[in-house]
């Protein structure tokens, strides 16, 4: 005899058998459900920068797609992904706080124009 063997009742077999199946299916359920291929977050970044590239802020500065998705470029690398639709494998936090600090320093750069601009007058 196995000594490593262990010893059940037809019934306590059965109910360990039902319980194992509804965990793996369980699992297989969840896994198998299908996630967006965007992130919450970056949906969010993707209408900001839309909302930004349509307004205003883009006069003077090219055709807003083009911008839009140059800024996307900027992502992909910063991220070390092929396709925006892999951003959702990065961190969350991450891609929040790059879009801030990216938003910021282009921000800064057309202040300092504007600086210029003001004293040539």
């Amino acid at each position: 005899m196995n000594v490593n063997a262990v010893l059940m009742t037809q019934e306590q077999f059965d109910h360990f058998r039902d319980e194992l199946k509804k965990e793996i299916m369980e699992e297989l359920n969840v896994s198998s459900q299908s996630q967006g291929i965007y992130s919450d977050q970056w949906i969010a970044i993707r209408q900001s920068l839309e909302n930004k590239m349509r307004s205003s802020y883009n006069d003077g500065c090219g055709q807003w797609y083009s911008n839009q998705n140059g800024l996307y470029a900027a992502f992909r690398l910063a991220f070390k992904k092929s396709k925006v639709a892999n951003l959702r494998h990065a961190d969350q936090n991450n891609l929040a706080e790059f879009y801030k600090d990216l938003m910021e320093l282009i921000d800064k750069y057309r202040a300092l124009l504007e600086e210029d601009s003001d004293d040539e007058s």
